[in-house]
């Protein structure tokens, strides 16, 4: 249920896309029909957004490097 509840606010609010046909669904059952198709799991969700923090860091880290390479 986590699970659910995580990729349903993904799909809400964090800009996520679908996975699946939307068909007018709301982001709770959407979550849940991805879930049942295999398209998210545990495993998955949380290699997705480990996969979005390195990248946030990333670029952070080349926004510091490009103002204390211009000093």
């Amino acid at each position: 249920m986590l699970v659910a509840a995580r990729r349903a606010r993904q799909i809400a609010t964090g800009g996520k896309d679908p996975m699946v046909d939307v068909q007018n669904d709301k982001p709770t059952v959407t979550a849940l029909r991805e879930i049942e198709e295999g398209f998210v799991t545990a495993a998955t969700l949380e290699q997705a957004e480990l996969q979005a923090q390195e990248q946030q860091e990333h670029v952070e880290f080349a926004s510091v490097a490009s103002i204390l390479s211009d000093q």
